[in-house]
């Protein structure tokens, strides 16, 4: 069976005069060996191009409606800040909890929608590649997150494995790969790991012996012509059934402990799409619930950068506070 190329962009493919035959072909498995194989071409020929046209209709809706909650997202956020501020008056305390809740959730909701749009900036190829060290951005990352890390009572461990070779990337884009990587870690390996923690730790005593936790520890290494970023947490794990599913867009991990997190399903998709773009590959193993995950990230180093022969890690080293 030969499926003959059309382009969904275009014009309607004409009409055939046994398209009408479509509504009554037998379905497969009725009269095996019957059908007729013209029939079935046009079937699948006219089911592709409706696909086609969904997925771009979905794509442009994404796009739009992204593109329409710019505006007014950024007035609110303005107007909260300006309001949390008190450039217009003290505030009673009532008052101030409702401007920092307007503005959370304002910039949560601008956070989602810059989100789709890079979504859609990597699916159009709109992507800059330039030499980059992916250590020292690895570093700018998680300087960036450790003050939150910290504030959630857990830790953040950077361990890279001397001199790298640089990658041909989009920095903007892979900044925004590791941030929502490690937005990952948070929500689910810390935050969730530690409310499953708190229900089942005796009620009195610090379990923890005054230390972290938890743990996010990040791996930089050099093999085979990649350079390698493994980031690894201690939280609720991913059960065999999800693992595949993961990187899928819009999907949500159906959970418990998570539903406090009201994300869209975007930012791993995102990780998985902007990763595809530099030729990468970013792969998740975890033993099971509540057992933790790592997140591994390899991208191709630039030929003739003398990439290191590979050597062991250091020991891991809690970045200062």
């Amino acid at each position: 069976m030969v499926l003959q190329p059309f382009s969904a962009a275009g014009a309607s493919p004409p009409v055939d005069a046994r398209k009408p035959a479509l509504i009554k072909a037998p379905l497969a498995g009725e009269t095996a060996g019957t059908q007729d194989p013209e029939v079935l071409r046009m079937a699948l020929s006219d089911v592709t191009v409706q696909l086609a046209r969904a997925l771009r209709s979905r794509d442009e809706i994404l796009q739009n409606v992204s593109h329409e909650f710019r505006s007014p997202l950024t007035l609110i956020i303005g107007y909260a800040e300006t309001l949390s501020g008190e450039y217009w008056g003290e505030l009673t305390k009532e008052q101030a909890k409702a401007a920092e809740v307007i503005l959370e959730q304002g910039r949560r909701l601008q956070s989602m929608v810059e989100r789709m749009l890079k979504l859609q900036m990597v699916d159009n190829g709109t992507i800059d590649k330039i030499p980059v060290p992916l250590d020292a951005l690895i570093e700018t990352v998680v300087e960036k997150w450790q003050p939150q890390i910290e504030h959630a009572g857990g830790a953040v461990a950077l361990e890279t494995a001397g001199s790298l070779p640089l990658i041909m990337g989009d920095p903007a884009m892979l900044h925004q790969a590791f941030d929502d990587l490690l937005d990952n870690a948070v929500k689910y390996g810390l935050e969730a790991g530690c409310r499953s923690r708190a229900r089942s730790a005796p009620p009195s005593g610090n379990a923890t012996g005054g230390r972290p936790s938890s743990l996010i520890r990040l791996r930089v290494w050099a093999r085979d012509g990649y350079v390698h970023i493994a980031i690894t947490d201690q939280g609720i794990g991913i059960s065999k059934d999800e693992i595949d599913q993961i990187f899928d867009r819009f999907y949500q991990v159906d959970r418990g402990l998570t539903r406090s997190d009201d994300g869209v399903g975007i930012g791993l998709a995102l990780v998985k799409s902007i990763v595809h773009a530099h030729d990468g590959v970013v792969r998740v193993t975890s033993r099971g619930i509540n057992q933790g995950s790592t997140f591994t990230v390899s991208l191709p180093a630039v030929i003739g950068s003398n990439a290191p022969a590979e050597r062991p890690l250091p020991a891991a080293q809690h970045l200062p506070s």
